[in-house]
């Protein structure tokens, strides 16, 4: 966050073929806590990259965070 906040997630990836020599990688993660106003943050964190290894670029990444602040 901008004020320096920061939340942690343990991932884990599969990396797959896709189509045209680009591959996908599909994560989920737990939150394991933060920092600051998010120290008592839970959840999970789906990530969806696609990326081009020979060209050495990512193409389109989506993130998905389900949270709870608890108590």
């Amino acid at each position: 966050m901008e004020n320096g906040d920061k939340f942690f997630v343990r991932n884990a990836n599969v990396i797959q073929p896709a189509a045209a020599g680009k591959l996908v990688a599909t994560g989920v993660g737990h939150i394991t806590g933060g920092t600051g106003k998010l120290e008592k943050i839970q959840g999970i964190a789906r990530q969806l990259t696609t990326f081009d290894p020979i060209a050495g670029v990512a193409g389109d990444s989506q993130m998905d965070i389900e949270y709870s602040m608890g108590k």
